[in-house]
Parts: C-alpha cells; sequence; structure tokens
C-alpha cells in the first residue's frame, strides 16, 4: 500500500513478491478482500508444497528397481 504510486515502484513491489499494488486511500472492505485473497492464495502455495514434499518422500524409499519403472512408465513405456 502506498501512498505515492508510480510504475517504477509497483514494478519493484511485483518483482519482491507482491500480490496487488494498493494506492491509498483504501476502502477498508476492498483492503480485507485483498487480505483474505492473499491468506488463500498463501494456503493453497502450501497445500501444494505439502503435496509434492509427499511426493519426494515417497520416490525417495523407491527401491532401484521401482524407481526404473517408474521412469519407464513416465515415459509412457
Amino acid at each position: 500500500m502506498t501512498g505515492y504510486g508510480d510504475v517504477p515502484t509497483s514494478v519493484r513491489a511485483f518483482k519482491g513478491g507482491a500480490v496487488d499494488y494498493l494506492e491509498k486511500p483504501v476502502p477498508p472492505k476492498r483492503l480485507t478482500e485483498r487480505i483474505r485473497a492473499c491468506i488463500e492464495v498463501d494456503r493453497r502455495t502450501r497445500e501444494v508444497a505439502a503435496l509434492r514434499s509427499a511426493v519426494a518422500d515417497r520416490i525417495a524409499q523407491l527401491t532401484p528397481r521401482e524407481r526404473t519403472v517408474m521412469e519407464l512408465l513416465a515415459r509412457g513405456k
């Protein structure tokens, strides 16, 4: 949130990971909506990371032969 928004500042904000760029004054309802949206994005990001971690853990437990079979299946064989 800024009181003096310009293009270079907004570009830096987005490159730094901003999800939105709000100029003051921000109506409370809009601010609340954006905060909720960001929380939901974070929840989904964490969920995907947890799923990827679980898959990586399962793959790490495969025997060399199971890994070979998995790789062949992934290639459509």
